[in-house]
């Protein structure tokens, strides 16, 4: 499988980026984020490294940082809410979240339907708030981003990497984090 390596700007606030996206065929991709997808409408088939995913409306999918990805909708499509946090963004405060592999998964194999609805509200919130930059909303942004986090934390299969594989892993997240920053560079 062919992938492309995929550049996330921030352009309204460092680590988060949240947008909207309708999709009917993604190609292979992968990038440093952590990624969670809120599918608003319709419903489609994640594809990474041997697993498939699906979505309907309603359901909230995670994507590990460097999991490449693609997704499929067949002849419908499928319109998410897309929010992406650095793996940079916590790395001081939170230092377990790194050297660990998490499972990509669909949220409703792993919280209840009351706390999966919850996460959803909260995520359309901030969204909202996001999009329209009210007063404040690069910290409800930011407490959204630790919502998330803690509960890939305490509810997504995870396993501890060998010091070996964590480098790659680190040193894979670094390189396009230079390209990154090198793009912003050149762009000024």
């Amino acid at each position: 499988m062919q992938q492309e390596y995929e550049i996330i700007g921030y352009s309204k606030m460092p680590h988060i980026h949240i947008f909207i996206d309708e999709v009917r065929y993604r190609t292979p991709h992968i990038h440093a984020e952590y990624e969670f997808c809120f599918a608003l409408k319709g419903s489609g088939v994640f594809r990474g490294l041997g697993k498939e995913i699906s979505v309907n409306e309603g359901e909230i999918l995670f994507f590990d940082s460097a999991d490449a990805h693609a997704i499929e909708t067949g002849e419908a499509s499928l319109t998410g809410l897309f929010v992406q946090i650095s793996n940079r963004f916590l790395a001081e405060y939170v230092p377990e979240l790194h050297g660990k592999s998490y499972q990509s998964i669909n949220f409703k194999d792993v919280l209840g339907l009351s706390e999966t609805k919850g996460l959803f509200a909260l995520a359309i919130k901030t969204a909202r708030s996001y999009f329209a930059e009210e007063e404040g909303f690069r910290l409800q942004a930011v407490e959204f981003a630790l919502t998330c986090m803690k509960l890939v934390l305490n509810h997504v299969p995870q396993k501890s990497l060998n010091p070996k594989d964590a480098r790659v892993k680190d040193q894979n997240a670094m390189r396009l984090m230079r390209i990154m920053d090198y793009i912003d560079r050149s762009e000024e």
